[in-house]
């Protein structure tokens, strides 16, 4: 395995909520190129974050160049547009990884959920980072594959579950992943794949303490799709451990649990594939659906915070972006003016919502990462603060671990 590397000393960072932009560790530099990074920034088109009790993680899918794996590290206790709060580093150029839909934290490790691979290989790679080691250590991180592709997934008890979407030969075939974290990670013995004989992608989970629902993005067997749920009860590899409760719509994107209710956000990014924009409840305890009176808009990711969801939102197939939702006893909106476009996924520090950028209407990735304070109202302004990274382009080498000048 090769070094990891930090680059945090030649980071330039955009405060978004000011007019000043600072530069840092860049001499010499083009203002227009500086703009053009701003344009189409290479630190951008982010799916999902974890937060280990002191920092935030962010997994990094497609920038405006292709899929990435530059990760980021944010230590939530200093301040949010400092520099030296951040840590970053490109994954991809030191163990061949890049393209994750998802990252998940449990007893100080930070599991990112592979989406992409290239198609020599047998199949993706699971990628993990040891929080209690340095970012920019070598042993720090580990791979291990090969497997299929999938798109967020939840932590529950001592076992990772990785949501399934693809499988390994980019098939729309249905075999969701668990992970035994009291297992070390390279043992086969430690991960088990249940083939459930359907043809379904899911995006997303979540657990209720005693199952483990799945979000039904798409199937390929009827003609709307199927809520897939496990009950942690009963062994994994067993049929009748999983269940299914059939829905006459497709196209869900993440789910949360508020203590009653099963929260599944609705993705109106596609018009082939989703019929109902309305936020799905399912009732844990008598298995009912009902559907919010409105239609709110497109979503990428439900986030947890006690009783309250935060909907992440994203950009409709009309090009309109989608409203920010906090869902109590009932559905508050808000658009916070700052945001630059559509958001997949987030998370929760104690005291802040994350949001994870990803991409505008004009489908250009964006890294202007934002984040609310749940001390102050919702639907205020001040509220919320956003900041972005910018890194000149064409003057630095980004598949080298230190970005190093190319001058």
């Amino acid at each position: 395995m090769r070094s990891v590397y930090s680059i945090r000393n030649i980071l330039v960072i955009a405060m978004i909520t000011v007019t000043v932009i600072v530069i840092i560790g860049i001499a010499g530099y083009n203002y227009n190129l500086i703009l053009n990074d701003k344009e189409f920034p290479k630190i951008a088109g982010y799916r999902g974050s974890t937060f280990d009790g002191e920092s935030m993680y962010f997994a990094p899918y497609y920038n405006n160049y292709g899929r990435h794996g530059i990760m980021l590290k944010y230590d939530t206790s200093q301040d949010f547009t400092d520099i030296n709060s951040w840590q970053i580093f490109n994954v991809e150029s030191i163990l061949d990884v890049n393209g994750f839909q998802g990252v998940l934290y449990n007893d100080n490790f930070v599991y990112y959920v592979p989406y992409f691979t290239e198609p020599d290989k047998e199949g993706t790679s699971m990628l993990r980072y040891d929080v209690t080691l340095p970012f920019d250590n070598v042993a720090s991180w580990e791979a291990v594959g090969f497997f299929g592709m999938y798109e967020d997934g939840v932590v529950d008890k001592n076992y990772i579950y990785y949501s399934p979407h693809l499988d390994s030969k980019g098939d729309r075939h249905t075999f969701p992943l668990r992970y035994n974290t009291e297992v070390p990670f390279s043992y086969k013995t430690s991960w088990e794949s249940f083939d459930t004989g359907i043809n379904a992608s899911y995006i997303g989970a979540t657990s209720d303490g005693e199952k483990i629902y799945f979000t039904p993005w798409w199937s390929n067997d009827e003609e709307g799709s199927s809520i897939m749920t496990y009950n942690t009860a009963l062994p994994f590899l067993e049929k009748e451990s999983w269940s299914y409760i059939s829905i006459p719509d497709s196209g869900y994107s993440g789910a949360g649990f508020n203590g009653t209710h099963i929260v599944f956000a609705p993705c109106w990014c596609d018009g082939n594939i989703h019929k109902n924009q309305k936020i799905m409840f399912l009732n844990i305890e008598t298995q009912s659906i009902t559907y919010s009176e409105h239609d709110y808009g497109s979503y990428h990711g439900v986030i947890e915070v006690d009783d309250t969801l935060y909907l992440s939102p994203y950009v409709m197939n009309n090009g309109t972006n989608s409203d920010f939702l906090k869902i109590t006893n009932s559905i508050t909106t808000f658009n916070p003016l700052i945001s630059k476009g559509g958001y997949w996924g987030g998370s929760y520090d104690g005291q802040y919502v994350y949001y994870v950028p990803y991409e505008t209407a004009g489908n250009i990735r964006i890294g202007d990462f934002l984040r609310y304070d749940t001390t102050k109202p919702f639907t205020n302004y001040d509220s919320w603060e956003s900041m972005s990274f910018q890194i000149t382009n064409f003057n630095y080498n980004f598949e080298d671990p230190f970005f190093l000048n190319e001058w």
